[in-house]
């Protein structure tokens, strides 16, 4: 029943319905399962954007460039990076507190950014080819043998 899933005791709708579909014991499994799954899936996302950061300010392409791309001496990781990711993060995550539209949008957003960010360069390359690929020399795992107009 779906309104006793959304009002459901727990104040989590999810965990709600695990509880009532599966049982106390299985709900429970399941609903932890899916926590330390989002965990981890947070971890993966922190890490890419870390190198992301890490990568784009290694060659001086983001404003303040000096700082992301300092590798700590003690851990051997870019530690100011990794602190970067993580404020911005908490602080869109606040958003959440604020309404539901703000963090909404900010999804909206990121979808957006995901696309147009994938699509570019492709865009790019079928409309603005300038003979760049003649200079180019595939490495190892190229996909140099299929078409350009595909590639």
């Amino acid at each position: 029943d779906i309104t006793d899933v959304v009002a459901g005791p727990y104040g989590q709708p999810f965990g709600s319905l695990c509880l009532q579909v599966l049982g106390k014991n299985a709900g429970l499994a399941m609903f932890s399962f899916n926590i330390i799954a989002q965990f981890f899936v947070g971890q993966g996302c922190t890490i890419t954007a870390t190198r992301v950061i890490f990568a784009y300010s290694r060659d001086g392409a983001l404003p303040g460039s000096r700082y992301w791309s300092r590798v700590s001496g003690k851990t051997h990781t870019p530690v100011w990076a990794t602190w970067a990711v993580l404020t911005i993060a908490a602080l869109l995550g606040l958003l959440m507190f604020a309404s539901p539209v703000a963090i909404s949008a900010v999804f909206s957003i990121g979808a957006i950014g995901q696309y147009t960010a994938f699509t570019f360069p492709v865009a790019l390359k079928l409309f603005f080819d300038n003979g760049v690929h003649r200079r180019f020399r595939p490495g190892p795992a190229s996909a140099a043998p299929i078409p350009t107009k595909i590639s």
